[in-house]
């Protein structure tokens, strides 16, 4: 992989510097298992790091917010400290799983933020970041295509009606 050639042009044989990658990747996954929450259980284009337009964070339904993040925030969490993860984390060649989870992640945002919605018509441009990361989640690890699973199903703010649901 190409990204421990990178560390051992930067560390030689210390095996700090692969841990310490490992470990950042794993935080940026579980940073966007956050994203992805909030996408999925508040529909995602209330949220500015979604949005189009300046003033979409400033929703006229608030309410549920802060149990939809606070659910976003445990799921992450969760995500983040479970025993599982330990062998993608501390194995040198456990890099693989971090990079697929975060180019499949990234795949995902993109996907939704290029959705089109009642204030804008599709992004291309945001599509085609979403087949890019795709092509980088497959690079990093076979299970990568399940990415387009995700393509097949309508975009989460689609799904949100669906969801209200769950009282949260």
């Amino acid at each position: 992989m190409l990204t421990l050639r990178w560390n051992y042009l930067l560390h030689g044989r210390d095996t700090f510097g692969y841990h310490l990658v490992n470990v950042v990747l794993h935080s940026l996954v579980s940073l966007l298992i956050y994203f992805v929450a909030l996408i999925i259980f508040g529909g995602g284009h209330h949220y500015s790091f979604l949005s189009n337009n300046t003033a979409a964070g400033k929703s006229q339904d608030q309410k549920g917010e802060g149990g939809k993040r606070l659910l976003a925030l445990m799921a992450a969490l969760f995500f983040a400290t479970h025993p599982i993860h330990t062998d993608a984390i501390d194995s040198i060649v456990g890099r693989a799983e971090a990079l697929y989870g975060l180019f499949f992640l990234l795949s995902f945002v993109a996907y939704v933020k290029a959705a089109p919605s009642p204030s804008s018509p599709t992004s291309w441009r945001w599509f085609a970041v979403s087949i890019a990361c795709f092509t980088l989640s497959v690079l990093s690890k076979e299970m990568g295509v399940m990415v387009l699973g995700t393509f097949c199903f309508p975009p989460p703010s689609s799904l949100s009606k669906y969801c209200h649901t769950l009282q949260v």
